[in-house]
């Protein structure tokens, strides 16, 4: 028995949901902070794997799949499951994989039938599940990974962990760090990334978990201001210090999910045993990113301050599910969300006129449109509607399932933002992940802002309401819209009055990569770019060579075709002063 706390519920922030925490991370950013270490992380966790030819393995949290990914290969002759809550992530891990295979799914809810998987591993994503889904979501994650695994079945999980010991510590941070933004940035500097170490602490303070989630004081020793506070909360920020980018989205999460006594409780309590601790000393973040820049300090027995080691950073926890006379479940006829299963459950009947989604079918017109990522028919019975549906042959289904979940879930924030769209109807009621959407259709007169563009008939007025559009979203940098002018559309009122429609609905969380001013405004601006009429095209995207973008702005920016001017005239200034 391994004495110490329990986890408490006061340990972890105010509750916010993984969609929420996630609004405006920056993925790339976010993703290479992943991708990085992955090949430390999966090493640390094969020793204590037993996967046996032809078995099975869950990984939780899986992200990209780079660790999963690994741990196929190595594992070549099983079977590897990457789970994951996140569409934008399984995208990149259905692009790049080889072996394994993403599955969309939480944690906290059974996917896998009980007694079925021989091995469940999670690497640093128990913090998350603690942070978002809170202790009883922990203990639900723990309780699905015990009844899924088969008896003898083993659970390796690495993850940060909060220190051992409630004295403080002393805790030097610089004040003299600050980072100025200079004039040769193209990139601006937010206001955290200029703040110094010392400066962000005290924003962390004041943010996490709502606000004073701890406290701490300033003590002044031999001319210089340390910072007195329990370990648990220096490690909570020396830890995430460096992540000032994904600021707004890391400040929701608690690094340290528990103790390696509170580890052991809580798998000891669900029923697991042989429970073994590994504890470890990250040396490349000690090395890179705290080893003069921050330090540690506890005063010795005459009461002078001495510098301490940093605890360790992480820990393995290995635990296995007793051996016992249970019964063992096979997966040969299980079923679980694949992207690429899900696909075949769309069937299309052109000569009969029929589309089946799964059980539900529609009457549709055999003429189509297809996207890049869905495919639209237009329904017959009762008309005035479209059905929307992932394309059945695309490279990357759970991009295509992407692409549904991003138009479905964020119709609110069409709403809140004033966006003129078409209205969904309906849409795939066991999702997510959807199959099918119901959304209204374009009236006969709309106009495609591609083919307007490309015959010279777009008008000034059309420029205005787009970019007033596109301030809002770009200035706050929370969510972006498609602007691809073959998703808008120009609709003329019984009055005469026109105005511009956004037809396809998707939000997407803001990227920087994807900024309006970079790539955005080049469709609007260069009709060259525009493949060509909207009724003669598979794949309706602007076509914007690599080298273009590298160039110099100027070079287009500063033409004098009229379009470039109705731009000039209606972005705001704080959008265009980087141009």
């Amino acid at each position: 028995m391994v004495e110490g706390p329990r986890i408490q519920a006061h340990n972890i922030p105010r509750q916010v949901s993984f969609k929420d925490a996630n609004i405006g991370r920056d993925q790339s950013l976010y993703q290479s902070s992943l991708n990085a270490p992955d090949l430390f992380k999966a090493h640390a966790i094969i020793p204590h794997l037993e996967v046996p030819e032809g078995g099975s393995l869950k990984d939780i949290g899986s992200g990209t799949g780079r660790v999963t990914e690994i741990l196929a290969h190595h594992f070549s002759r099983a079977r590897v499951y990457g789970l994951d809550l996140s569409h934008e992530l399984l995208e990149v891990a259905e692009r790049d994989r080889m072996l394994m295979h993403p599955v969309y799914g939480n944690a906290c809810e059974q996917l896998f039938p009980d007694n079925s998987l021989d091995a469940t591993c999670s690497s640093t994503c128990i913090h998350e599940i603690l942070s978002f889904e809170g202790r009883t979501g922990l203990q639900r994650a723990m309780e699905v990974t015990f009844r899924e695994l088969k008896p003898g079945g083993v659970l390796v999980i690495r993850d940060m962990v909060i220190p051992d010991g409630a004295e403080p510590v002393y805790l030097y941070l610089p004040d003299d760090d600050r980072r100025q933004p200079s004039s040769s940035d193209k990139e601006l500097l937010s206001e955290v990334e200029q703040l110094s170490t010392l400066e962000l602490f005290k924003k962390f303070h004041r943010d996490f978990g709502g606000g004073a989630a701890f406290d701490y004081v300033i003590e002044s020793v031999e001319g210089r201001e340390f910072i007195k506070v329990a370990p648990e909360w220096a490690y909570e920020f020396y830890m995430r210090k460096d992540y000032r980018r994904n600021y707004q989205n890391e400040i929701h999460e608690k690094y340290g999910p528990w103790t390696a006594a509170q580890a052991h409780h809580l798998l000891e309590d669900t029923g697991f045993c042989d429970i073994s601790l590994h504890v470890e000393h990250n040396e490349w973040i000690i090395q890179n990113r705290l080893e003069g820049q921050v330090s540690l300090h506890q005063p010795d027995r005459h009461g002078i301050l001495q510098k301490i080691p940093f605890p360790p950073t992480h820990l393995t926890i290995v635990a296995r599910k007793p051996d016992a006379p249970a019964k063992r479940a096979s997966l040969a006829s299980f079923s679980l969300f694949d992207a690429r299963e899900a696909i075949k459950d769309v069937q299309i009947n052109r000569e009969q006129g029929v589309l089946a989604v799964g059980n539900v079918r529609f009457s549709i017109d055999p003429d189509i449109a297809q996207g890049t990522k869905r495919t639209v028919f237009y329904r017959r019975d009762p008309a005035g509607t479209v059905i929307k549906i992932p394309r059945v042959d695309s490279e990357n289904p759970h991009n295509a399932f992407k692409a549904m979940y991003q138009t479905i879930e964020r119709q609110q924030v069409l709403t809140e933002y004033g966006v003129p769209h078409l209205k969904i109807v309906d849409y795939d009621r066991s999702g997510p992940p959807y199959r099918f959407i119901e959304q209204e259709r374009l009236p006969e007169n709309a106009r495609c802002a591609a083919d307007l563009i490309l015959s010279g008939e777009l008008e000034e007025s059309d420029v205005q309401q787009i970019a007033e559009l596109v301030n809002r979203f770009e200035l706050e940098g929370v969510w972006q819209l498609d602007t691809n002018p073959y998703n808008w559309y120009r609709l003329t009122e019984p009055s005469g009055e026109t105005r511009m429609v956004y037809a396809d609905g998707k939000v997407y969380p803001y990227d920087e990569e994807w900024a309006f001013t970079r790539k955005g405004l080049l469709q609007w601006l260069m009709p060259e770019l525009l493949p060509g009429p909207s009724n003669e095209l598979e794949h309706r995207c602007a076509q914007i060579p690599r080298d273009l973008l590298s160039r110099d702005t100027a070079l287009w920016w500063n033409s004098e075709r009229p379009m470039v001017n109705w731009w000039r005239n209606f972005l705001d200034r704080r959008l265009t002063a980087v141009l």
